[in-house]
């Protein structure tokens, strides 16, 4: 077990991956031609690398009786997985502009609601005192991100039939 101030040095680094990674995905989530679908993949990989990360170092970090906290970040990697899943699937006909205006509602929707789980996360890891045995995120912050973590999902798979069934090729 680590000090917090060398868990918080040892996180920096995948940090800065999420939010590169992050960045990429705003700039062209909703956006329909190869070489932007391409970027959101490559996008998405980043986030679920760092994300991936974080949860190997605070796992090896937080006591055993702690580690139902771990939770929301696994929700963050299983909502990315699918997403991924959908990007990869449905690639051409996203990349070809054959997808219905739902799509970018909701893929706009997701990542909005990934951003506020991602700074709920990054939040309480840089709250960590040097006690590991006390909470990562106190009852409310987990609730909410629980909370947001399924909302997520569901709007993750509402993407997930938008491109099963609604296309616009003729």
């Amino acid at each position: 077990m680590t000090s917090s101030e060398e868990f918080k040095k040892v996180i920096t680094v995948p940090l800065s991956i999420t939010i590169a990674s992050f960045i990429l995905i705003i700039i062209t989530s909703g956006v329909t031609n190869s070489n932007a679908v391409s970027a959101l993949i490559g996008g998405y990989m980043g986030l679920f690398i760092g994300i991936l990360i974080v949860l190997v170092v605070t796992a090896i970090n937080v006591p055993m009786n702690n580690w139902y906290y771990l939770a929301p970040f696994i929700l963050v990697l299983i909502i990315i997985f699918t997403l991924l899943s959908y990007i990869y699937s449905y690639y051409n006909r996203i990349a070809n502009g054959e997808v219905s205006e739902y799509y970018i509602a909701y893929s706009n929707l997701s990542t909005i609601f990934l951003a506020i789980q991602l700074i709920m996360l990054f939040k309480g890891l840089y709250s960590i005192t040097d006690d590991f045995t006390k909470t990562l995120f106190p009852g409310k912050s987990y609730s909410l991100l629980i909370l947001f973590g399924v909302v997520d999902m569901l709007i993750v798979i509402t993407l997930g039939v938008i491109l099963k069934f609604y296309s616009t090729q003729g």
